[in-house]
């Protein structure tokens, strides 16, 4: 499988004759959104806890996208969300085209025990990864749950580990306990060791554990892989900011990698017209 990524790449397989491609990440949380066409602009992140969030999406992507057609590309770990963007988008714009991808839709080989089982933005994830890197690849993608999966140097995904992710860590200790609060992991970054507070202590033992678990996970795929070349390391997902300086790995941070591979997505499989493909499966 070809590993390398090229500025044709994104002209051929991200956009479409007479219109644009939106690439929409829908997690547990939040809804990323990428467009790619005649105005290729930042992605744009909206949480599904908002009531209108699916109409703001829309509302987003009529302000930024001139094409006069749009696929939807979706991929999504949340069911619920992923019908109600769909039935949103086909009440505001009955003529658009709606993918929502499956593991089918990855080139990508697959050496797990259920495949179908596998969340899909971790598959999206590692096609991205292929594009970006030669393998063998970690690829750490750091949202509600953090994912550190394997594709190994023959490009095939092997799979991975998950663990709970910062928010949901530190939300479970403020549910769980009668005391312990919870935390804004976006909004203030510093480290203290020791933790002189209660905050600090939570902000540097949760930290601690995934960075450390991310790093031994990575020198045991190192250990695996068998390889001459050395392990590749990406880092993508809404906390990639926070965990990356507290990694002992070399590795590269990559914004929006999901999206990214949804952009690079081949077009033979998209719909002539709205049509579900598989149901979804969580990560």
């Amino acid at each position: 499988m070809s590993s390398g990524s090229t500025s044709s790449d994104s002209a051929n397989l991200g956009s479409t004759r007479d219109g644009c491609v939106l690439a929409v990440d829908l997690g547990n949380t939040a809804a990323k959104i990428a467009i790619l066409g005649e105005n290729e602009s930042q992605p744009r992140s909206f949480r599904i806890d908002q009531l209108d969030w699916a109409q703001q999406a829309i509302q987003w992507v009529r302000d930024h996208a001139s094409c006069s057609t749009a696929l939807w590309r979706i991929a999504s770990v949340h069911r619920s969300a992923a019908v109600r963007l769909s039935s949103a988008i086909q009440e505001a714009t009955p003529s658009a085209q709606i993918r929502l991808v499956s593991r089918r839709d990855i080139p990508l080989e697959l050496d797990v025990e259920f495949p179908e089982r596998v969340g899909i933005d971790r598959l999206v994830g590692a096609f991205a990864a292929l594009k970006s890197a030669k393998p063998p690849i970690a690829v750490i993608d750091a949202g509600s749950a953090v994912t550190v999966d394997y594709i190994d140097a023959t490009g095939r995904f092997c799979g991975g580990a998950i663990m709970p992710g910062l928010h949901l860590q530190t939300t479970s200790l403020a549910t769980g306990t009668d005391a312990l609060p919870d935390l804004d992991w976006q909004s203030d970054s510093t480290l203290v060791i020791p933790g002189r507070n209660t905050l600090q202590a939570i902000r540097l033992g949760v930290l601690t554990a995934v960075a450390a678990g991310i790093d031994r996970l990575v020198d045991q795929y190192t250990n695996l892989s068998n390889s001459e070349r050395k392990i590749s390391v990406l880092v993508t997902g809404g906390d990639a900011n926070v965990l990356s300086p507290q990694l002992k790995c070399e590795h590269q941070v990559e914004p929006n990698l999901v999206c990214r591979g949804l952009l690079l997505m081949p077009r033979t499989q998209d719909p002539q017209q709205n049509q579900t493909r598989e149901p979804l499966h969580p990560t």
